[in-house]
Parts: C-alpha cells; sequence; structure tokens
C-alpha cells in the first residue's frame, strides 16, 4: 500500500473518531435554541399540577442542568400559574409568601391563573395564618388577575372576610371561584366584585339574592356553577340572567323539599345556547322542568346525592320527558346517577338517538331490561335477513326497525345491585357494538359495576375484541371473588371493591430553586 493511501485512511480514521465523539458529547435537543427549547417547555405544563413539586415543571426543568435552568427561569409563560400547597414546607408562613412573590415576578406582565385550596387542614401548622399571608399575597396582583380558584373550610373567617369585605377590581379576570366547604354560617358578608370581562363564575354556597350580587356581568357569563342554600328560584333566574350561558351546574343539595307551589308562576324559560345542564339535588323540586325549553342541550347530568333514593320518581321523570319533547334538542351526553328515572322509558326517546355516553347508577333498579338490551342489540348478517322474512309473514304487524336504540353510543358506564333480568342479553349487545367488522360508530370503552354478572356475559365480554373497546367489570363489596383466570387481562377487577386505583406515593419533595444555582428553599 503507498504512501499517500496510508495516509489517506489514517485521515478517515481520525475523521471519524472524531464525528462519533461529537455525537456522544452532545444529544440533538441541545442544538436547539434556546427560543425554541423555551417553547417545548411550556408545552410541557399539565393541568393538575403541584406548582412547587419539583417532580412537575416548572421546577422539574429547573433539575435538569444549569442550561435548563436558566432558559426556564427566563420564561415567564412557565410561572403564571399557581397552585400552592404548603402541607409538607418547613417555612413559616411569612418565608413562604416570600417565595409566592418570587415566582409571581418570575412571570413578567402576564396575566395569572391562582389557586388557594385550603378547603382542608393538617395538624402542625398554622392554617389560617397560611391562607391569610397567601391570600393577602394573590390579592396584590389583582390586576392581572386571569383565573382564580379560592377553596376554603367554614374556619377561615380571617381569609373569607378578606375577600368578601374589601372590594376587588380585577379588570382582566376570566374565570372565578369561591367555595366554603361545609359551612354553617349563612351570614357572609356581601361581597364587592368589579370583574368586567369575566365569563366564568363559580360560587358555593350562595347566601345572598342575585340582586346583591350586583356587580358580577350576568348578562356575559357563558358558565356558571352555583350551589344554592336558599331555594330553587335563584337558579331558574340565573338561566334569564345568563342568555349567554353553555354550560350550567347547579348544586341543590342544601335546599329543603319545595312544593309546586312555592314555585312563582312564570313563562316557560327559552334559552337558546345552554349545551350543558349539571344538577346536584337531595329534593328535586317539582315544576323544575316545566320552566325549561333547551333546544341547543346535548350534556344533561341528573345526580340524588341523597342517603335514599326517590321511589315516587314517576312525576319527574314524565317533566324531563316533556322537556326534550319541547326541546327537541339532541342529547349526546346523559348521566343518571341514583335518580331513579327510568331508562326503559327516557332511551327510546328521540332526543337520546345521539347520545354517545350514557352513564346510569342505582342502588334500587336494573339499568336496562330485557325489550332494551335486545333493541339496543346490533343486528346484522343472517339475523337481519330473518327478521325481513320475518316481516313479509306480519305485514300487519309492526315490526322493530334494523337501527338499534342509541346507534352511535361509544362509551357506556353502569353501576347496579340489581341483577340482569336474562343472562346473556347485556354481554350480547356489548359484543354486537364492539365487532371490529361492524360498520359505523362502535363502543369503545365499557365499564360495569355490580354485584354479580351471570357467567354468560362473562364469556361474551371475553369475546370483545380489545382493540375495538376497553372493557373494566367491577364487583360491589367485593362480593363475587369467582372471576375467570383469563378475564384478568382484560382488566377485570374485583379484589378492590370499586377497583378504583390508589395512588399511594403522595411523599412530594417540596423544593424551591432560587435564582442560584447552588441554593434552594423548602417549599
Amino acid at each position: 500500500m503507498s504512501n499517500t493511501s496510508l495516509e489517506l485512511q489514517d485521515q478517515f480514521t481520525q475523521q471519524a473518531t472524531l464525528s462519533y465523539s461529537a455525537s456522544s458529547d452532545s444529544s440533538p435537543i441541545q442544538c436547539l435554541s434556546s427560543e425554541v427549547l423555551s417553547e417545548i417547555f411550556v408545552h410541557c405544563l399539565e393541568k393538575g399540577t403541584i406548582s412547587n413539586s419539583v417532580t412537575d415543571c416548572p421546577l422539574l426543568l429547573c433539575c435538569v442542568c444549569s442550561s435548563w435552568r436558566t432558559i426556564a427561569l427566563h420564561t415567564p409563560r412557565l410561572w403564571t400559574t399557581l397552585d400552592f400547597q404548603p402541607c409538607r414546607t418547613s417555612c413559616t408562613a411569612a418565608e413562604f409568601v416570600e417565595h409566592v412573590h418570587s415566582w409571581i415576578k418570575r412571570s413578567g406582565d402576564l396575566p395569572l391563573k391562582l389557586k388557594l385550596d385550603f378547603g382542608y387542614s393538617f395538624e402542625g401548622l398554622n392554617w389560617h395564618d397560611f391562607a391569610d399571608v397567601i391570600l393577602a399575597a394573590y390579592l396584590q396582583y389583582t390586576s392581572r388577575w386571569r383565573s382564580v380558584k379560592i377553596s376554603f373550610d367554614d374556619t377561615h373567617h380571617n381569609a373569607m372576610d378578606r375577600v368578601l369585605s374589601n372590594p376587588i377590581h380585577a379588570p382582566r379576570l376570566r374565570s372565578f371561584t369561591f367555595k366554603v366547604q361545609d359551612a354553617e354560617d349563612d351570614d357572609f358578608p356581601t361581597p364587592k366584585f368589579s370583574f368586567p370581562a369575566l365569563t366564568k363564575f363559580v360560587w358555593a354556597p350562595l347566601t345572598h339574592s342575585l340582586d346583591e350580587i350586583n356587580h358580577i356581568p350576568w348578562h356575559q357569563l357563558t358558565c356558571v356553577d352555583i350551589g344554592f342554600r336558599i331555594s330553587f328560584s335563584p337558579a331558574l333566574e340565573i338561566l334569564q340572567r345568563c342568555p349567554k350561558l353553555v354550560s350550567y351546574s347547579v348544586d341543590l343539595k342544601e335546599v329543603e323539599e319545595e312544593e309546586p307551589q312555592d314555585m312563582k308562576p312564570s313563562p316557560p324559560i327559552v334559552h337558546l345556547n345552554l349545551h350543558s345542564l349539571c344538577l346536584s339535588f337531595r329534593y328535586l323540586c317539582r315544576c323544575f322542568f316545566d320552566r325549561l325549553v333547551l333546544p341547543a342541550l346535548h350534556t344533561l347530568k341528573i345526580i340524588n346525592e341523597s342517603d335514599e333514593e326517590f321511589e315516587e320518581f314517576q312525576p319527574y321523570q314524565s317533566e324531563l320527558l316533556k322537556l326534550l319533547t319541547r326541546s327537541e334538542c339532541k342529547l349526546e351526553v346523559l348521566e343518571l346517577h341514583h335518580s331513579e328515572i327510568n331508562l326503559t322509558t327516557l332511551l327510546p326517546h328521540n332526543s337520546c338517538q345521539t347520545l354517545r355516553q350514557l352513564s346510569f347508577k342505582s342502588r334500587c333498579h336494573e339499568p336496562f331490561d330485557d325489550v332494551i338490551l335486545r333493541r339496543m342489540t346490533l343486528q346484522t348478517g343472517n339475523q337481519t335477513r330473518k327478521k325481513k322474512k320475518k316481516k313479509s309473514k306480519n305485514r300487519g304487524k309492526k315490526q322493530q326497525t334494523g337501527v338499534p336504540l342509541c346507534p352511535v353510543l361509544e362509551h357506556l358506564d353502569v353501576e347496579f345491585f340489581m341483577h340482569i333480568a336474562t343472562p346473556g342479553l347485556l354481554g350480547r349487545m356489548i359484543l354486537s357494538r364492539c365487532s371490529s367488522k361492524a360498520s359505523g360508530v362502535t363502543l369503545n370503552f365499557v365499564n360495569i359495576c355490580t354485584v354479580d354478572l351471570p357467567p354468560l356475559d362473562q364469556e361474551l365480554l371475553e369475546k370483545v375484541d380489545r382493540k375495538v373497546c376497553k372493557i373494566t367489570v367491577d364487583y360491589l363489596h367485593g362480593m363475587y371473588d369467582g372471576e375467570d383466570d383469563d378475564f384478568d387481562e382484560y382488566q377485570f377487577n374485583s379484589d378492590h371493591g370499586y377497583g378504583y386505583d390508589y395512588d399511594h406515593d403522595l411523599a412530594y419533595e417540596y423544593n424551591y430553586f432560587s435564582e442560584s444555582d447552588d441554593d434552594y428553599y423548602p417549599f
């Protein structure tokens, strides 16, 4: 081999070595500019994270390396959301609030999303002092409020007075939540708010008349979540005050039962924009549904939180059916929890033929009878041909069409104590809607919580293609423990009562990093 060839080979080897060294010393992400990394960091933020936890962003980003730390600390959008939980901090209340100010300083002049949840208590800390000083800090930035959530129990009198007794002007505020849990005192100060840009209002319990809360721009609200303690009438009045309302949740658990004559007679309330209505109650007042016409309604949730279910719910069921008929709405989500409204009567209604999500829970009744299960079963192939032959022989009789009830149903969640009337019908209905060969919309999620599921239904559910539909079956009170081993792979749970998953790893490390690379504060 010539000297020239040896020299070229030597150079090639050196170049390959240098290229390998460069590739091993740096990763592709280190080649990105700080502007691009900053944008990526912003997309790492998730809802529901704890701001002062190093296991969540943005503090987690500060733990990776010094360059990421520098970028994170100089990205204001990472620091606009504050959801602090000082339950394991070693700071005093005064020290803790200094860290709050430091955090907000990093956000520049951007709008703030603030949360303060003291609807709980922990031993060993003066929670009232913590709540008071943090709230005082938040009130210094009212000009930058965009979303604020405040929750107390009824022992935080100073903090509640600070919110309700002093005038608050927040020109950029779009969403405001104020809740007092387990409140026994109805004598709350009348709030003095000025929120001209507000569109979402959450308040519980409401102990004032609507006229007293006269600084809320009811006419422009699109989302309202209210807990009432006085009567049902204001719940209907809000619909009249809020013509742009899209989502309305009403908590009526604290209201005692009212007779129809307690409701003042008035014309029907026609609301053209309401999409979602959620009612929670212990006593559902008669004539409540009779007052409403909701043509845009697509989500309806009726939740009875009483210890007892109603045995005489027929009048309310009739009113609900009339509401659907008057409104001619197309429901997509229906949740009936312990309301004892009969699905056998409700599901055949035209408004339910667009349902995509159905949730039914009852202590006293089964969700479906044989007739409804058969009508919800998708008929294909030979079954359809047999029906046609039968129809030709019985032309004078009304026959069931090939379209099942709720043909576009995707999500089914049922919880019941009663046994299914005929074993196999529930499983066959689910199987017919989960076939990978079936055309159109199929079920993609099924959750069944019951005392006992017949073996025939278990066998049919085993045939469901798990790539098409996720199925979970939980047994109430662990009363049944004879499931098939093969069913475990289908997430068949009976060992944990309701089958809920509990996260026991709740030991967050609250470390708050300062501007210095070497210093950190317990936070």
